[in-house]
């Protein structure tokens, strides 16, 4: 006996009698509602309503019949989606690495790409990049559309090194991931990718090459393994990383490279072809290769290699820089199968990244971040930042929370605390950025540069 408007939220109660009055007016038999109800207990209810229009044999209306289901769940669970989808979009966009979405067509057409894609690019206006052919960015149009046969043939492409070109037609090397996208039914729709500007790097790589004494003092400190092979792969020099990483030394590996016992049998074949191609191609460096590896203890290791035509010795070598990507590649196992790419950007970052709110207290923390600092994500959580920080540097803390506040971005180089109380230096781009609550915090991209630092000190008093 009650009127059924006492149930309805009062948020919806315009709109479903303004829905009701029409069904009504236009007499139409069959209609559907979304809207919000109040349980007696004052909670709310979310429901789906299916609305039936009764008439009687003169044609006039004698009841509605409502068959009525809870949705609640429904649109909480979709509430929870959108809010963590806009958490780690917020992030994506303060990546240091650009990422991106194009089109495969030949010119390709921009569908989506984060702030620093942009800065990479050197645009500030983001409608007047959309304009912009994808195949305009790169210096030599024929890469994209080598890079697009090799997505294409195997549906991805990794650290791809390209000459990309910015808006002021500056040129810069780039080194491309992506991978391609499919609908249900097979049909490509897009590739996605990350784009980093490595040019630094690769003239740093360079420099290390040309004074052999300045590349051995560095190199001795390295974390990545280097070594040295004549043309038959017999090794002739390798940094302290190999027997560190591996538990080989230099004289386990007097052989041939189709001889080599500790490579996977799998990739045996594969690494020989690619190490005999670059031989005798004309390039100085090669492209990257990822390789299994079996250490001393019988644990499989997955590696990146670069390889580049050197003198050693005043006899033509081969040198390999090699990096430990097992991690990284699980890293990128579980960003491919994952639907939240976001919340994967955000955890498989190799920059540590941290959020706080506005009085410098740690909201979250990435996995990077964690192993940086030698701190289980738990005990960051709601400790202000200054637990982090050198004693020395306390005060320039709260003064850089104070201009952060001020809406003031900032990169800087401060002395932090480790768990274990070790003293390391950080890189640190931080920013004011709007929470997916709606309020503001702070998101800082953490690097540890103590090994840097240390190498570049020793190479300027070598």
């Amino acid at each position: 006996g009650q009127p059924v408007w006492k149930v309805v939220h009062a948020d919806y109660l315009d709109d479903v009698k303004s829905k009701i009055a029409a069904i009504l007016k236009n007499k139409k038999k069959d209609s559907e509602l979304d809207f919000c109800k109040v349980k007696k207990d004052g909670s709310i209810l979310y429901v789906h309503e299916k609305a039936q229009l009764i008439f009687s044999s003169d044609g006039t209306i004698e009841h509605i019949r409502i068959i009525c289901r809870d949705i609640t769940k429904i649109k909480l669970a979709e509430a929870a989606l959108i809010k963590e989808e806009e958490k780690y979009r917020t992030i994506t966009n303060n990546l240091n690495v650009g990422i991106y979405r194009s089109t495969t067509n030949e010119n390709g057409k921009l569908l989506d790409f984060n702030s620093a894609f942009m800065r990479i690019f050197g645009y500030n206006d983001k409608q007047e990049l959309f304009d912009v052919p994808a195949l305009s960015l790169y210096l030599h149009h024929h890469d994209r559309k080598s890079l697009l046969r090799t997505i294409e043939k195997k549906g991805s492409v990794k650290n791809k090194e390209v000459l990309l070109v910015k808006k002021d037609g500056t040129r810069f090397l780039g080194s491309i991931t992506a991978v391609l996208s499919k609908d249900k039914t097979g049909k490509v729709t897009y590739y996605g990718g990350i784009v980093e500007d490595i040019t630094d790097r690769k003239k740093a790589e360079e420099a290390l090459i040309e004074s052999e004494h300045k590349y051995r003092t560095l190199v001795e400190s390295f974390n990545d393994i280097i070594f040295i092979t004549d043309y038959k792969s017999r090794m002739l020099y390798a940094n302290p990383a190999l027997k560190k990483q591996t538990g080989y030394s230099i004289l386990d590996f007097q052989m041939e490279q189709m001889e080599n016992p500790f490579i996977h049998p799998d990739d045996l074949k594969m690494v020989g072809k690619f190490i005999e191609r670059f031989v005798k191609s004309r390039k100085q460096h090669s492209d990257t290769i990822e390789n299994r590896f079996i250490d001393k203890s019988g644990k499989c290791h997955w590696y990146s290699s670069v390889i580049s035509k050197i003198e050693f010795n005043h006899v033509p070598a081969l040198q390999f820089i090699v990096r430990d990507i097992s991690k990284r590649k699980e890293a990128l196992e579980k960003l491919y199968k994952s639907e939240e790419q976001y919340r994967t950007l955000f955890n498989f970052s190799p920059d540590g990244i941290l959020i706080e709110n506005m009085d410098g207290l740690i909201i979250d923390v990435n996995p990077a971040f964690c192993k940086i600092m030698g701190y289980k994500k738990k005990d960051l959580l709601n400790k202000h930042v200054r637990i982090l920080s050198d004693p020395s540097t306390v005060d320039r803390v709260n003064k850089n929370v104070k201009k952060l506040n001020q809406g003031i971005s900032l990169k800087h180089v401060e002395k932090s605390v480790k768990k274990d109380g070790t003293r390391v230096l950080m890189e640190l781009n931080e920013r004011k950025f709007i929470l997916p609550d709606g309020g503001a915090g702070i998101i800082c991209i953490a690097e540890d540069i103590t090994e840097r630092a240390k190498a570049l000190e020793r190479l300027e008093n070598s």
